[in-house]
């Protein structure tokens, strides 16, 4: 199995700030008591998702000729927004349900691993293409 070529990064990338923007600012608003964590963190964490979507997808789209330095600022991103809900959810920890703690705990997981792939991808001698 190869490796992901850049641009299908930014497509993964952007992908899963939308669908994390979907989940926080939609599907969880509407089912704080199921999630706990309170409707305002939510609405903040969609936010950033929402930009980190918009400049996903302005990287695939564009593609630029650069695109590791677009990539390892979005490694830096995603590694920001995994501190921002780690806060959170330690500020709050007392708030969420066990579903909270799930979704959190896997959230970060996942944009750990794909941070870390993005951060080879970007050191890597790919060309690009």
């Amino acid at each position: 199995m190869h490796p992901p070529t850049p641009k299908k990064l930014f497509l993964l990338d952007s992908v899963g700030a939308l669908v994390s923007a979907f989940l926080l600012g939609l599907v969880m608003v509407c089912y704080t008591a199921l999630f706990g964590m309170p409707i305002i963190p939510l609405y903040i964490l969609a936010g950033i998702a929402l930009c980190f979507w918009l400049y996903s997808f302005c990287c695939y789209l564009y593609y630029p000729k650069n695109w590791r330095g677009y990539m390892q600022l979005i490694v830096c991103m995603n590694f920001g927004y995994c501190l921002i809900t780690l806060v959170l959810g330690i500020t709050y920890y007392d708030l969420l349900t066990m579903f909270g703690v799930a979704y959190f705990g896997m959230e970060l997981i996942l944009i750990v691993g794909i941070a870390l792939l993005e951060l080879r991808t970007a050191r890597s001698k790919v060309s690009g293409t």
